[in-house]
């Protein structure tokens, strides 16, 4: 639980000063307490291409709540982001529209701005980014993102957590988004 005593594995610990900095600038600066926090590490080689599209994190198309933070950071071929007022037409549907082929739609090569390496940044909804798309093959890269949210998160990618029942989604997010249509 966020803003208490953490307990995470040995195999982590070298997180702990993180954890303390993200925590006490969650409570002194931002003022939000979120009743959940998530860790996520990935370690090695880049092999995935889940993450090198524009997209965001945290909306919740269900439930009004305040946003998440979360905090990143790399060690090489960190983040990119755009700083970019987008504007989501009154008449798109994020039921049947892909939002991130349209957030992919309105940005251009000047608005792209790269994260520095071994820098932490706090991330909300509100901020679009993506994994570098051109990782030279065989680079291992460290990412970590230490998630401050409101709500749970059942995604079946999460490592099991012993002390926090796991509870399922039953669906493939990347599946569903692929086959939602492009806003025109």
């Amino acid at each position: 639980m966020p803003h208490e005593e953490f307990s995470i594995p040995a195999e982590l610990e070298w997180l702990s000063k993180l954890l303390d900095i993200s925590d006490s600038y969650q409570k002194n600066v931002i003022g939000v307490s979120h009743p959940f926090c998530y860790i996520t590490v990935r370690h090695g080689l880049v092999t995935s291409q889940l993450d090198d599209v524009w997209h965001t994190d945290g909306f919740s198309t269900k439930i009004t709540h305040l946003p998440e933070q979360n905090y990143i950071i790399s060690n090489c071929y960190p983040t990119e982001y755009v700083e970019k007022a987008i504007n989501i037409p009154d008449n798109f549907d994020p039921l049947i529209h892909n939002l991130h082929k349209y957030l992919a739609s309105q940005i251009t090569d000047d608005d792209i701005k790269v994260a520095g390496p071994d820098i932490v940044y706090c991330l909300d909804p509100y901020n679009i980014h993506r994994r570098q798309q051109f990782i030279p093959a065989g680079t291992v890269r460290t990412f970590v993102r230490i998630s401050y949210v409101p709500i749970e998160i059942m995604d079946d990618a999460n490592t099991p957590n012993p002390m926090i029942p796991v509870r399922h989604y039953n669906r493939d997010g990347v599946k569903i988004r692929n086959e939602l249509k492009e806003y025109v």
